[in-house]
Formats: structure tokens, sequence, C-alpha cells
């Protein structure tokens, strides 16, 4: 098979995982994050039946919408907004924008892979089956779009050369740019050759600052807020905002965490280790493995594993459960995987793959305000690269191949118990919006809630809406849907007293079958799961007990 031939069913198979998955989600209900995009893409541009959101809810009571916009760029709401005007605010279709970066971004690591060395269509499948690429495609969120654009242009830069690529390249980066400051962490690589050495052109390095320039050169759009509106401010914001020695401890936590136990799943490296030739593993090996095993304890008794509760500020221990000691094995063997096959390594390839990584592990550690794993999404992969570039050297084709075939299932077990948890946890909240509805229209009172997002969202829909303000009295009552898990805002005292409890809404457990893991994804405060992060440490919780509840309260009149 020719070059082109291999790169074109390369990108149509790219193409039918992607529709495929994007099918299965396209009536995913809005959650999470979601909606905030939606949002904004009505200040942009509303529509003339749109309430237009001047303020929302998150941590707090009255946060103008103004100051959350700030830490996103607002190329993905754009695109929204103009969605909007011509098909309406229908989940499934709006889902369907996801589909052609998605498509970017498979294509992209196989052109990657080809050019490094790397196996392609198998780094392709791995970064396919794993759960940093299938959450980010199922959402409303800016990750694949951002990722999308950003890896597609990594992968032009260094596949084709020429002047026509290397434009090519930085536009699309650019655009990435407008996307999510994400992408930023990609620029250093632009300026690197994965031959060895920087790019020697003046001419690269013309088009790379252009590029850089392009990404934080976007429209004023509403809302707008001049002093933080560009690429300099949101990183200025971010870096002021973050820099707190606990959350920077959470965030190295998170990062080992999903390296470990999500990119790549512990499946694989226990399988991998397991099949390398005798012949080929040095002892050196075997003692980065174990010191690596014996720090973990240590470290989790010196308080490394403690991470700061981002709502209640408190300080949360990791529980001793046996699903804990199996991430902690992935972690270690990640850690010694990673030393023992780049201490002996000359290969100028494994050095760029690596430079790669640590670029976006930097960046996710100081220039995120939270923990999770969509700020992984540009380590994906270089890791996948990596890890089988390695297992080709240590375990020979054929090995490798039934290494590759259970990381890929391994991924799927998990990533899809992990989405399917995801969409359920969606449509709860939409159920639990209409339901609350259906109390408030009997009781002949307005329908309110203190809940953000999802549950904003579907309850605005419903015709209810949120309470901006803790001095809000309401002297006619109103039924509140109050959630208690995922969401830190309580009723003002004056509504608690007048209140009274009509229902509690429980989320039901995991149905799924025993093969298939209970995997949590919005976590009970101090859980340990969730790829969106914030109040975790690990990208996965096994559990079945529910992920929120919601009293729907009666306040009655004064």
């Amino acid at each position: 098979m020719s070059r082109r031939t291999e790169l074109l069913a390369a990108v149509l198979v790219a193409a039918t995982i992607s529709a495929g998955w994007v099918f299965v989600n396209a009536d995913k209900p809005l959650s999470i994050d979601d909606p905030f995009f939606v949002y904004w893409a009505r200040a942009i541009s509303p529509l003339p039946d749109d309430r237009p959101a001047r303020y929302v809810n998150w941590i707090r009571f009255e946060e103008p919408l103004v100051a959350e916009t700030t830490h996103y760029m607002p190329g993905w709401s754009i695109l929204l907004a103009a969605a909007r005007h011509a098909v309406g605010e229908r989940e499934r279709v709006l889902h369907w924008l996801q589909w052609p970066f998605a498509t970017m971004f498979l294509s992209a690591v196989f052109l990657i892979a080809r050019t490094v060395g790397a196996p392609p269509w198998a780094s392709m499948f791995l970064c396919a089956s794993s759960g940093a690429f299938l959450l980010p495609t199922a959402s409303l969120m800016a990750d694949m779009p951002a990722m999308g654009l950003g890896i597609l242009g990594l992968a032009l830069w260094i596949a084709t050369p020429s002047l026509a690529g290397r434009i090519a390249g930085g536009l699309l980066l650019a655009l990435a740019g407008w996307m999510k400051q994400s992408v930023l962490v990609l620029y250093p690589l632009l300026l690197l050759d994965p031959a060895g050495g920087f790019v020697r052109r003046p001419r690269d390095w013309i088009i790379a600052l252009i590029s850089f320039v392009l990404a934080g050169r976007y429209p004023d759009v509403p809302p707008h807020d001049p002093e933080r509106s560009s690429v300099v401010g949101h990183v200025l914001w971010i870096l002021q905002s973050t820099w707190n020695p606990l959350l920077i401890r959470a965030k190295i936590s998170y990062l080992l965490a999903a390296s470990g136990a999500l990119l790549l799943t512990p499946a694989a490296y226990a399988f991998a280790l397991a099949v390398r030739r005798r012949t080929e593993m040095p002892r050196e090996r075997l003692r980065y493995l174990m010191l690596c095993i014996l720090c973990i304890p240590v470290l989790s008794a010196l308080g490394f594993w403690k991470a700061r509760h981002l709502g209640g500020m408190r300080l949360a221990s990791t529980p001793g459960t046996l699903n804990d000691l199996w991430f902690y094995g992935a972690i270690a063997l990640f850690l010694a995987w990673s030393l023992a096959a780049l201490w002996p390594s000359r290969s100028a390839t494994v050095r760029w793959l690596v430079a790669w990584f640590l670029l976006d592990a930097v960046g996710s550690v100081i220039g995120t305000w939270l923990p999770g794993v969509r700020h992984l999404i540009p380590a994906l992969p270089p890791l996948v690269m990596f890890f089988l570039v390695d297992l080709e050297r240590s375990c020979g084709e054929r090995r490798a191949r039934a290494v590759v075939a259970v990381a890929i299932t391994a991924n799927l077990w998990l990533g899809l118990s992990l989405a399917r948890h995801d969409y359920a946890f969606a449509a709860w909240c939409r159920d639990a919006a209409v339901r609350g509805a259906a109390r408030a229209s009997a009781a002949r009172v307005p329908l309110l809630t203190t809940g953000s997002w999802g549950l904003r969202y579907y309850t605005e829909r419903a015709g209810g809406r949120i309470l901006d303000r803790p001095t809000e009295t309401l002297p006619a009552g109103a039924l509140f849907l109050v959630p208690t898990l995922t969401d830190r805002r309580e009723l003002p005292a004056a509504l608690r007293r007048r209140s009274r409890l009509v229902e509690t809404l429980v989320s039901p457990p995991s149905r799924f079958r025993a093969w298939l893991l209970p995997v949590l994804t919005v976590p009970p405060v101090r859980a340990m799961s969730a790829f969106h992060g914030g109040n975790v440490w690990f990208p996965y919780a096994f559990s079945r007990a529910p992920s929120e509840t919601i009293r729907l309260l009666l306040i009655r009149p004064r």
C-alpha cells in the first residue's frame, strides 16, 4: 500500500470510528461544562427567543458570565453560535460538530506516528480506545475541537516540511488556539526537529511566531473583558489563580495517576512486563520497578498523595482500597517503564516524544486551574507512541501485537464504562429537572435550582430558573432542586427556615453487567474518580454508590 493510499485509508477509518461514537452519543443531554459554551454562544449571537445568561452558578452565587469566559478562548462558542442560527439548539445536531475534530485528531495521530517511526495503526487505535478520547468526543466542551486542530497542525508541520505544509500547520494551530489555550503547550514542538536538534530554517521560526501571535488575536466577542481577553491575559490569570502549593501537589498526583491508569491502562503495563524476553530484561529494570513500588507507600505516608478539596477546602487522605492499590501499581509501573526505557535510549524520536509529554505535563500543572484528564489529552499521543516504540524494541513484533490487543481491550473496557456512566448521569439530571417541573406545576409555585450547568440548563428548559443571589426572599414561595453531592451552594438561611422536604431524588446505582465495571465520572465529595477533575485524584472509581442526590424543597410563602 502506497503512503498516500494508506493515509487515505487511515482518514476513512478515523472518520468511521468518530462518526459511530458521535452517533451513539448524539442524544446525550448536556452535562458538566457543556451548557457553559451554549450560554456563551447565546451571548455572542442570541436568537429571538433567547434569554442570555448574565450570571452563572459554579462555586458561588452571582458569578457574572464574563468572569467565567475569561478562562476560555471563544472559538468553540463562536462555532456553536453559528450552528444554533442554522439548526437551533438541538443536542443531537450540536453533538455532530465534534465529528470532524475527532476525525482530525485520530488522523493526525496516524500521520505523526508514521513520521516518527511508531506503529501508526496501533497508535490510532490505542488513542481511539482511551477514555481521554471517548469522553471529550461525547461532550460539547472545547477540548476535542482544540486538540483536533492542534494535533493535525503539528502533524502537517513535521510530516510536510515544505513551505505550504509549515503554513498549513501554523494556521491550524492558530485556529486551535482560538478553541482553548491548552494548545499553547504544542508550540515549542514546532521548533524541535523529531530527527534531532532545532529546526534550522529562519522561515520556520517566523511562521511559528506568527502562528502563536494569531492564536491570541481573536475578535472581541461578548461578554468581553479587555484586560483578560488575550493569550497573555489568560496565561497570567491562570498562573496567578492556581499557584498554590496544595493545588500544585494535587495536580502532580493527578498527572501521575492519569498517565499510568487512564491513558494506557494498568493491564497493558502488567502484561507487557510479563511477556518481555528474559534475556532483554536487565536487572536494572527490576531495580527501577522495585524502587518505584516501594516509593508509593512512602510518598503516601509523607502526605504527597493528599490534596486540597476544592469545594470545602479540606484535606482528604486517599482511602486504602484494592482499587487504589491497583492504580498505585499502575503509576509505579509507568514510572519504572519510562525510566528503564528512556535511560539507555539514544533515539532522537524518543527524546522528541518525551519532550512532548513533559511540555503537557508541566502545562497541566501550572497552566490550568483544576486537575483533570481533559488537560492531559495533548499527552495521549506521545505516551502511546512512546509505549509502542519501547514495546517493539523490548518484546519483538509478535509479542508486541498481543500486548497492544490487551491494551486496546482494557482501554475500551474502562473507557466505555466511564462514558456510559457519564451519559447516565447527564440523563438523570435532565429527568430530575422534568420531575421537579411537574411537582412545581402541581403546587402552583415557580421552579428554581441552586445547581449548576447540566441541572440548571434543563431546569430553565422546563420553565424554571437559578437562584442568582443568596439574598432572594421569594415571598410567593417556590420549589427548589438542591443537589447535595456535586454542587456546593446551599439555600440562604432565610429560605431554609421556610423549607419543607418534599422528595429526595437519588441517582440509580450502576446497572452494568458483572463483566463491566461500575465506573463513576462525577463523584460524591472526596470520592476517587472523574474525567472532569476538580475534587478528584484518580480517573476512575469503581462503585455502585449514587453519583448525585437532589432534594426537592418546598419554600412556604412569607
